[in-house]
């Protein structure tokens, strides 16, 4: 058995492994001029949605700029996670940008400027901040529901000259139990209780249900006649479409939110 001190090899080694990493991030990163002040770099890094991350350093007279052009957020709107102000998602991503030293412009770009020899470390904390903003795609169930009822709230709130409804409001069971309604409606002289939800799954349609059921008399003596109604982010796995044909069966409709086609003709005051 061999007893020597194994840090004495590591210390021995230590210039080769630099070598060797040092060689291995030149050969990994690719760099393309573009024109006399743009060099567009591919990394080997991957985002939340397994995209490769590209960024753009330009010059402007002495300083240079190190950015994402704006990908990182407009990737993120475009698959329907939306960072608007004061929302949850808002938050984070300003926390990001002040943790990790950088910037973000009015035109939503993630950036850092300074001088030629801080280009690796501006490289290096930009990457940061778009991986960590990027993983905003796989945030946690309670934080996903958060920011879901802020893209409605969002659009509704942006929208509301198409749309009669209020707000917090609750319906009385015959049980006793007071159900929480996020929003009431009113479409074509019908009143749409309507609650969001961030998934559909076996729990709350057996919750639905039981919302109901229980809240039968009260919808019946109603003036003007009362459904209920549920949004989901959306209806394309055929999980789902069962789960919600079966909401369908029983008088209560599941609206996916990402058919905004669909949200107005079951909610809009003109449908």
């Amino acid at each position: 058995m061999n007893g020597g001190d194994p840090m004495c090899s590591l210390e021995r080694e230590i210039e080769t492994i630099t070598a060797d990493w040092l060689k291995f991030l030149c050969q990994s990163y690719n760099f393309k001029i573009v024109d006399d002040n743009h060099i567009n770099v591919v990394t080997p890094l991957t985002d939340a949605f397994d995209d490769g991350i590209t960024i753009m350093i330009s010059k402007h007279n002495q300083e240079y700029t190190v950015s994402d052009q704006g990908y990182t957020l407009w990737n993120l709107e475009s698959r329907g996670i939306n960072i608007s102000k004061g929302s949850q998602r808002q938050k984070i991503v300003n926390s990001v940008i002040r943790t990790e030293n950088v910037k973000l412009s009015k035109e939503k770009v993630i950036f850092k400027t300074g001088f030629k020899a801080q280009i690796p470390q501006m490289i290096f904390d930009v990457t940061q901040a778009i991986i960590k903003v990027g993983n905003l795609g796989l945030t946690n169930f309670s934080r996903v529901k958060t920011m879901f009822s802020d893209d409605v709230k969002s659009y509704f709130q942006a929208n509301n000259s198409h749309f009669k409804f209020i707000t917090g409001m609750s319906l009385q069971g015959k049980s006793g139990l007071s159900y929480t309604i996020d929003y009431l409606f009113w479409a074509n002289g019908t009143s749409k209780a309507t609650k969001v939800s961030s998934s559909l799954a076996k729990n709350n349609v057996e919750q639905l249900l039981g919302i109901w059921y229980d809240t039968e008399i009260i919808r019946r003596e109603n003036q003007n006649k009362l459904d209920l109604n549920v949004i989901v982010p959306s209806l394309k796995e055929q999980k789902q479409l069962d789960l919600a044909a079966g909401l369908n069966s029983h008088g209560i409709s599941v609206i996916p939110f990402d058919d905004k086609r669909k949200l107005k003709s079951a909610l809009s005051i003109a449908s």
